[in-house]
């Protein structure tokens, strides 16, 4: 990463969120060790509706400095995932999806990040995706 003086043009929310058609919100917790900030199991009702969730959801704000670049955030991400390999592997295999969910905030000047290569190989060897969330300096 190469050393800038200039001021980062954003900011950054990253979370760790898992979908699943069948699996319950203990099972993951119990399993990754962790607890999540929102969560709920499939077939729970919903919080302002007579609905159903019609999958479970696993939710946790993963923490980072905030002079933090997103690529260095997500290598912490990963490299803390890693000796969960196989809980990951076997989620996604059921049908389940893993991924970091990015809330990206832009200044009014343009700018960014780059994700390597080798960075991307990891994600995707845990079956984890990306998902950004864009929200504008407006």
């Amino acid at each position: 990463m190469e050393e800038d003086s200039a001021p980062r043009t954003y900011r950054f929310a990253l979370s760790l969120c898992l979908r699943h058609p069948s699996a319950r919100v203990g099972d993951i917790s119990a399993a990754l060790g962790r607890e999540p900030m929102s969560a709920w199991t499939v077939g729970d009702k919903m919080t302002h509706s007579e609905h159903l969730h019609w999958s479970t959801y696993w939710c946790e704000r993963i923490p980072h400095d905030d002079s933090a670049e997103l690529s260095d955030a997500l290598w912490k991400g990963v490299t803390a995932l890693q000796p969960h390999r196989k809980i990951l592997r076997d989620f996604a295999s059921t049908g389940g999806k893993i991924y970091f969910s990015v809330g990206w905030f832009t200044t009014t000047k343009s700018g960014g990040d780059t994700l390597t290569a080798e960075l991307l190989g990891r994600l995707a060897d845990l079956r984890i995706g990306l998902e950004f969330d864009v929200y504008g300096n407006e």
